[in-house]
């Protein structure tokens, strides 16, 4: 079927090319009712899709919002995805999202990008490399960007959307405390992952202010894997002093703390309570499910989204760089329990 044009439409209507154009461009209001009835009517029957690219060429901008998040089987990624794609969708922007994986770099994608022409882009930042210089083919070039769960250090150039991590933190401790635990830890990745450091020092200030209470940590790299944080943990479980609750700054974690529990002899939460971070998809399955701080993924996501689009508007500010982060949320399962001998306190049977 051969496409129907603006100037077929029009003619067929008795209108101007110019009001059927305002008209299929949501700008009806600027016409009489009727008009705007008979125009959307014709084109609904000739089945007309307006020419998106070709508009882009007279407006300037394409909108297309570029996106470049590295999916995950747990769901924390793919969820803010999913905000995203909703509050581009709903003001009628197209996300074009791209992974660099098959052999592309993230750099390579990044150019793709810029070379369609995105009105915007938004992206997860790198931990270790992100900064204005890496990001500078996009900045240089008036594009605006967004970073969502990781900041870019010392940007004065892009903004940023995350959680109220050391808020997380205290919900986890002020949980424990609340059921009696005096003596803690915290196990989590070294603090070259920034997210991690907030994490913790809002556990540790927590515990810090209540009498009696000691808190002791587990720092190790990333690069391991389970085996060898189930070593580290297990020597923090082996410890005189062992704790009888531990905060874990990321789900993630969490097999290798129930291995390295059993392993001691350990029953959580009988002997050993838990709390991750992040409330990762897996986690509620896990046996007993985990204690977790639900970190706001969908929102955001929608955030990112509306931070974006206000870039592109100019509806805020050159020089003042945006910098969101929303609030967690504790969620509470069975991994966290009163510590042993604590009054009150009912033993599970078996």
């Amino acid at each position: 079927m051969a496409s129907v044009n603006l100037r077929e439409i029009a003619a067929k209507c008795g209108v101007s090319v110019k009001t059927a154009s305002r008209i299929l461009g949501n700008n009806g209001h600027l016409h009489r009712p009727e008009t705007v009835k008979r125009v959307l009517r014709v084109a609904e029957e000739l089945r007309y899709r307006p020419n998106l690219l070709a508009r882009g060429v007279q407006s300037g901008r394409t909108r297309t919002v570029g996106v470049m998040l590295v999916p995950d089987r747990n769901g924390f990624t793919s969820t803010i995805m999913i905000g995203i794609h909703d509050a581009l969708i709903a003001r009628d922007y197209l996300p074009i999202m791209l992974l660099a994986t098959g052999g592309a770099t993230e750099d390579e994608q990044i150019h793709r990008l810029v070379d369609r022409r995105v009105d915007g882009m938004i992206l997860r930042a790198d931990e270790m490399r992100d900064s204005d210089e890496r990001l500078s083919d996009l900045l240089d070039r008036n594009v605006p960007v967004v970073t969502v769960d990781t900041q870019v250090p010392g940007t004065r150039r892009v903004d940023f959307v995350g959680t109220e991590d050391d808020l997380g933190g205290r919900l986890a401790a002020e949980h424990l405390l609340a059921l009696g635990h005096r003596r803690v830890a915290y196990v989590s990745w070294d603090f070259s992952h920034r997210n991690m450091r907030p994490r913790c020092e809002g556990f540790q200030e927590a515990v810090a202010q209540t009498p009696g209470a000691t808190c002791a940590c587990v720092l190790f790299p990333y690069e391991p894997g389970e085996e060898g944080w189930v070593q580290a943990i297990g020597a923090l479980l082996r410890s005189p002093r062992r704790p009888t609750a531990v905060f874990l700054s990321a789900d993630t974690v969490a097999p290798a703390l129930y291995r390295a529990a059993r392993q001691e002899g350990l029953r959580i939460p009988e002997d050993l309570s838990a709390v991750g971070f992040a409330d990762l998809s897996f986690v509620s399955y896990m046996a007993p499910p985990l204690t977790t701080v639900r970190q706001p993924t969908y929102e955001i996501g929608q955030q990112a989204a509306r931070m974006i689009l206000a870039r592109i508007d100019k509806k805020l500010a050159e020089p003042v760089v945006q910098r969101v982060r929303l609030c967690p949320e504790l969620v509470v399962r069975g991994s966290t329990a009163a510590p042993p001998g604590a009054p009150g306190r009912r033993e599970r049977a078996g």
